[in-house]
């Protein structure tokens, strides 16, 4: 059986990868092309009490030069959120920035969780971002493009169930 192939062409971007501490772990893709985010790995293990948080630390600065059209944006790896009841504080690593890249995980369960030095623990995938522009509307404009939309205001819940 042979599946459909498609000819759509990507561009490649690069990651720049700094470690700040000598047990850090360079990000490594698991599956290759398939892989939609790649691994971030804690280097001292942090215990996360139940209803707090805490910046697991992993000894990295990660980058994409200022230029590309690309973010990142910091996510749980599905594993940990999905057996745990944390929540990753969803960061957005703009292109140029070249700081810590702090993960801060909230527990929102009522038993500590542990993360060990060398777990996996968050992963980072890698967003093309759109050119864009804000236009601002006076109250007689904005009436008239919001008729114009088929959704509107209606907010939670207005397309069924």
């Amino acid at each position: 059986m042979q599946f459909l192939k498609t000819d759509k062409i990507y561009n490649m971007v690069t990651i720049y990868a700094h470690k700040t501490h000598p047990g850090a772990v360079i990000p490594q893709v698991a599956y290759g092309n398939t892989s939609a985010c790649f691994d971030i790995t804690c280097i001292e293990t942090t215990t996360i009490e139940p209803k707090s948080s805490a910046v697991v630390p992993n000894g990295l600065n990660l980058a994409i030069e200022q230029e590309e059209k690309y973010w990142m944006q910091i996510q749980l790896r599905s594993s940990k959120g999905f057996k745990f009841d944390l929540i990753p504080h969803y960061g957005t690593v703009d292109a140029g920035y070249t700081g810590n890249l702090g993960i801060k995980i909230y527990n929102v369960g009522d038993s500590p969780v542990v993360i060990e030095k060398g777990e996996r623990y968050a992963q980072i995938a890698v967003i093309p971002k759109p050119n864009y522009s804000i236009v601002e509307l006076d109250d007689s404009r904005w009436e008239l493009f919001k008729v114009s939309q088929e959704r509107g205001d209606k907010g939670f819940g207005s397309s069924g169930k």
